[in-house]
């Protein structure tokens, strides 16, 4: 039996492996493209897994696992959500995009309960390792990619995308969600590189970690600056500041702010340098801005042209859509899973229209078509509504303070960090953009999050 436990630990971990990294390179794995190949994968890595429960040696024993409060709130809470979302996907009318919805969170749950219970100590440093050079892989090929082709060509395919001519967009096809794999890439770096010097480590490492993460930094924000990610730019700013927090938390005090006032000082004056030039990413801020060509600087032009401007953003006419879908069906229980795009062109124009009336609507956005609501929160409340919500923060935030507690306590620092930054990365990210709906970036997060969570349990 012990042979057989072996070999199917070994296919599990290759299956995982080859699910987790070769599905960014393949479009992201979108369920028209790619998704069945690997969910069998991930099913295939699960079903040796529960045989490896069932008739193998007991692998809690074997690997010395112990499960605290936080860690059982963690999974008892996703479980619970499991169990709500495959109730209301049973409910939806339309069956296959609930089932897509259902299947984001159930693979993700496999593929993290597969390496947090199933993996060894070597194949879990083993797997991070592997997740991080792909990543590193992935930042390449996109930089590469675009000074080669101008991101033209997306793999061997010639992207149709047009409004994303001159941002690179790597492997995806959207710069925004490349730029979602390179916040990924910065937070385990900036893990790489500030958890030796915050927490102290049980074994003592050598140095070639550090060396590759800082020279994994700049190769990532360079990415996000291509990709011209206004989310993605942010994101990485408040890294980098949180980061210098971080690294000076522990000199001595008029140190440590002489350190912290001259990086500000020096990231003002790189952010007005760069305001004032004529760069391509700063012209997408500077979008944002209610400026009043006519040249007339008062405060109620200003907010006129603000409110224009920000009405006349698809952004916000999904959101305004997807909030009334949900106030107006179910604020509990939500609209359904994946119902946000069969319920779109009911809700996409704008409230100030009257059918009675003959009045037509200001916005009535019939030109566009939302599949996806660009905002992984705003779509979790309008689908799942406030209960989904509530059990999936509650299954947040305990994994924030279990990370935090191994973290402190100095069990696999590093990767604790990594994975505490890349929650906040995609938790911000998940404001305005959808990275959490492409399953490859949801298998990759599944897997940065499952490691530390798995060595943080481990006893010894």
């Amino acid at each position: 039996m012990a042979i057989l436990d072996t070999i199917l630990s070994w296919i599990s971990f290759a299956l995982v492996c080859f699910s987790v990294c070769v599905a960014p390179w393949l479009f992201g794995a979108w369920e028209m493209w790619w998704f069945w190949p690997f969910a069998v994968c991930i099913f295939a890595a699960g079903f040796c897994f529960s045989i490896r429960l069932i008739f193998g040696s007991s692998v809690l024993r074997a690997h010395r696992i112990v499960f605290p409060p936080t860690a059982a709130a963690a999974i008892i809470s996703f479980v619970i959500f499991l169990a709500y979302a495959f109730v209301r996907a049973s409910q939806s009318p339309v069956y296959m995009d609930a089932e897509r919805s259902l299947l984001l969170f159930l693979t993700a749950f496999m593929l993290a309960a597969t390496i947090a219970v199933g993996f060894s100590r070597s194949q879990l440093r083993t797997l991070y390792v592997v997740v991080v050079g792909n990543l590193f892989c992935l930042g390449s090929y996109g930089i590469i990619n675009h000074w080669i082709t101008g991101s033209s060509k997306v793999l061997w395919v010639v992207s149709d995308y047009t409004q994303y001519a001159g941002r690179a967009s790597g492997a995806y096809f959207c710069p925004d969600h490349y730029s979602g794999l390179m916040e990924l890439l910065l937070a385990l770096a900036l893990g790489l590189l500030l958890a030796p010097e915050i927490a102290g480590r049980r074994e003592k490492n050598s140095r070639w970690p550090k060396c590759l993460a800082g020279l994994t930094v700049p190769l990532s924000l360079y990415g996000i600056w291509l990709s011209q990610s206004r989310s993605g730019g942010l994101i990485a700013l408040a890294m980098i500041g949180a980061s210098l927090l971080l690294w000076t938390s522990s000199f001595r005090s008029h140190i440590r702010w002489s350190m912290r006032l001259g990086a500000f000082a020096a990231v003002v004056a790189g952010l007005i340098m760069l305001w004032l030039s004529n760069s391509t990413y700063v012209m997408r801020f500077k979008e944002l801005l209610p400026v009043d060509q006519s040249g007339s600087s008062s405060l109620n032009t200003a907010h006129e042209h603000m409110r224009d401007r920000i009405k006349g953003n698809i952004r916000y006419n999904i959101y305004s859509a997807a909030l009334r879908a949900w106030r107006d069906i179910s604020p509990w229980f939500g609209i359904g899973p994946g119902m946000h795009q069969h319920l779109w062109f009911h809700y996409a124009a704008s409230p100030d229209g009257d059918r009675a009336q003959g009045i037509w609507p200001t916005r009535p956005n019939s030109d566009t078509h939302a599949h996806q609501v660009h905002s992984d929160w705003l779509q979790l409340l309008e689908e799942y509504g406030i209960v989904g919500v509530t059990i999936f923060l509650i299954w947040m935030l305990s994994m924030l303070v279990l990370l935090t507690g191994g973290f402190r306590a100095g069990v696999a620092p590093a990767m604790a960090l990594g994975a505490i930054m890349c929650f906040a990365c995609m938790g911000l990210h998940s404001l305005v953009d959808f990275n959490l709906q492409i399953p490859a970036t949801v298998w990759l997060f599944s897997a940065i999050v499952a490691i530390p969570f798995a060595l943080i349990q481990r006893e010894g």
